[in-house]
C-alpha cells in the first residue's frame, strides 16, 4: 500500500474513534439526567416524558417500586450519580449502565441501572430499564 492511503485509513479510524468517544460521553450525560428525571416526583416534574417513556418511569422512581419512605421531593444533596462503563450505541441505540445512589439518613440504595435508549425526535430517550440493587 502506499502510504498515503494508509494515512486516510488511520485518519478515518481515528475520527470514528472521536465521534464514538464524544457520543457516547453524551450519551452517558443524558443518562445521569434520565436518572435524575427519574427520581422526581411525577408532581414536582411532569416532564419526564422527555427523557423517558411512562413505564420507565414507573420501574425508576421509588415509590412506585414500594419504597414508601422516599421524601416527596427532590433534594439533589441526596443523589449521586455515576456512569459504570462506557456507554455502548450504534444507529441510534444505546446501552448504558449508571449508577444511582441516594440517602437521606432514613432511607438509602445503591443501585445499578441498566438503560436502554434510543434516539427519537433529536435526543436520547430511554425506552427500556434494569435495576439491579
Amino acid at each position: 500500500m502506499n502510504r498515503k492511503l494508509i494515512l486516510i485509513i488511520v485518519g478515518v479510524i481515528l475520527a470514528f474513534a472521536i465521534l464514538y468517544g464524544v457520543v457516547g460521553w453524551q450519551i452517558g450525560e443524558r443518562s445521569k439526567e434520565i436518572i435524575e428525571m427519574g427520581m422526581k416526583s411525577s408532581d414536582q416534574q411532569r416532564q419526564y416524558a422527555n427523557y423517558m417513556t411512562e413505564e420507565v418511569y414507573q420501574q425508576l422512581h421509588p415509590v412506585p417500586r414500594g419504597m414508601t419512605n422516599y421524601s416527596g421531593s427532590y433534594q439533589p444533596e441526596h443523589h449521586d450519580y455515576g456512569i459504570i462503563g462506557f456507554p455502548i450505541h450504534l444507529f441510534g441505540v444505546a446501552s448504558v449502565k449508571v449508577s444511582n445512589y441516594y440517602n437521606d439518613g432514613s432511607l438509602g440504595f445503591n443501585e445499578e441501572v441498566h438503560l436502554r435508549i434510543r434516539w427519537k425526535g433529536g435526543k436520547w430517550i430511554a425506552t427500556d430499564v434494569n435495576i439491579k440493587a
